[in-house]
């Protein structure tokens, strides 16, 4: 049920069967060096992922997949290389508590329905000196980019 691989100095592509494991409710790859994309169907875990912890790694693409994981509680992509915008299917996840998605390469507007939500912690790089843009009326931080 829980994946924890956080802080091995691991190097490389991140498996892609590895998202294939049905049952998981924790992935745990913070502070390595694993690149790679998740992928843009993950209904298959939908019901049971409740924590996607990824940050501080080099994974890239774009983040719609995670917007299928509607019983997610914290989900921690910063310091990547994620492009494109915040889904708006991140707002589905009713119970999630903590989203950061500063430090990547996203644009646009954090939509409306994740603003519904009622996070502790919810970061973009939402200041006027980022490179890379987020429009945030309900961040709690818009952390100075690296």
């Amino acid at each position: 049920k829980v994946l924890n691989l956080a802080r091995n100095f691991l190097h490389g592509s991140f498996p892609s069967q590895i998202w294939d494991l049905n049952m998981l409710e924790t992935i745990r790859l913070d502070d390595n060096v694993i690149g790679g994309q998740i992928p843009d169907n993950l209904e298959h875990l939908s019901s049971t992922m409740k924590r996607l912890i990824i940050n501080n790694n080099t994974f890239s693409g774009t983040i719609r997949g995670v917007g299928d994981l509607t019983k997610l509680r914290s989900l921690e992509l910063q310091n990547n290389n994620f492009i494109g915008s915040i889904p708006d299917s991140i707002g589905d996840a009713r119970d999630i508590v903590s989203a950061k998605f500063h430090g990547n390469m996203l644009t646009g507007t954090v939509p409306l329905s994740i603003c519904d939500n009622s996070f502790r912690v919810l970061t973009s790089d939402c200041r006027d000196a980022s490179a890379f843009f987020v429009s945030c009326d309900c961040c709690t931080d818009c952390p100075v980019p690296l």
